[in-house]
């Protein structure tokens, strides 16, 4: 695992890019829970994988799927993902 000091330390991102990242990732996790919400659905934790495009533009790809989530049914806790 690498936390924020050690991507400044190698020069993987700046601190305005890890800023981005940050602002991004709450941003799909805003979209997430509530489109999951709707479908009676807790959105417990996911991954997400950014990068850069040859132009050194920040990336965001990754899936959404249950291999990258962990999903359970509100109510009942009952898990609905790979964990299963």
């Amino acid at each position: 695992m690498m936390n924020d000091d050690h991507i400044l330390a190698l020069k993987l991102a700046t601190a305005q890019e890890l800023e981005t990242i940050r602002r991004l990732s709450f941003k799909v996790n805003d979209v997430l829970r509530d489109y999951f919400a709707t479908r009676k659905i807790d959105l417990v934790d996911f991954k997400l994988e950014f990068g850069r495009f040859t132009n050194g533009q920040l990336l965001l790809a990754d899936e959404i799927s249950p291999d990258t989530c962990r999903f359970w049914e509100q109510g009942t806790k009952k898990k609905l993902d790979k964990d299963r």
